[in-house]
């Protein structure tokens, strides 16, 4: 009899076990799933505000490019008064 008592507890336990591995898997699998969904969206959106600043990028460079072309003394001034003013800070910062 005390075998058979002591048989059917470790069966209970098997069981036990066995049903708690099978919720600790599945929830580990959802969350590797919803882990995977968010990294997917996430490297869309990445990829997406990539696009659209390599884009505004080259809008902004096209912009800069006509306006030399057509005030060349003016972007030159310009220049040069940035230049004087980054210097100035610069040494004001030493």
């Amino acid at each position: 009899m005390p075998t058979e008592k002591t048989h059917e507890a470790v069966s209970g336990i098997e069981k036990t076990v066995q049903s708690t591995t099978d919720r600790v898997a599945e929830a580990t699998h959802q969350a590797i799933d919803t882990l995977t969904d968010y990294g997917t969206r996430t490297e869309e959106r990445l990829r997406e505000t990539g696009r659209r600043a390599a884009e505004r990028s080259r809008e902004y460079a096209e912009d800069v490019g006509a306006y030399v072309r057509q005030r060349p003394v003016m972007a030159l001034a310009l220049a040069l008064g940035a230049g004087f003013l980054l210097g100035a800070l610069s040494r004001t910062r030493r």
